[in-house]
């Protein structure tokens, strides 16, 4: 059984992963002046975006640390990797959104192409 010191950093550590990855990716949309997602209000938006950012930065924060040779369970490095996991899953959350906005009414096959070709850059 591991000291109960232990369990407590982690779960302090796991916190500070989606605190400020919460923080993080809500003052990003909050300083945008255009909506992050189209056909959804202030508060559904910030939901979205919150428990997107704070759902990554908790399951992958602790596995980013220990790939860069990082004490997963210090808080700064939690505080810092949260963070940038909340720019980052901000980001991929946007281009997403505006993914599905653009292939709409589209089919799968449709879709793919589309894909295909925002990759080659026609």
């Amino acid at each position: 059984m591991e000291p109960l010191s232990t369990t407590i950093s982690f779960i302090i550590a796991k916190l500070n992963y989606g605190l400020s990855a919460l923080f993080m990716s809500l003052m990003v949309l909050f300083l945008r002046k255009t909506p992050a997602l189209q056909g959804y209000g202030r508060a559904a938006t910030a939901c979205i975006v919150g428990g997107f950012s704070t759902g990554a930065a908790i399951i992958f924060g602790g596995s980013i640390a220990i790939y860069f040779g990082m004490n997963p369970n210090d808080v700064n490095n939690a505080m810092a990797i949260g963070g940038a996991i909340g720019l980052v899953a901000f980001t991929v959350l946007k281009g997403w959104a505006k993914l599905f906005d653009r292939v709409d009414n589209k089919d799968i096959i449709e879709m793919a192409q589309e894909v295909k070709d925002t990759i080659k850059g026609k």
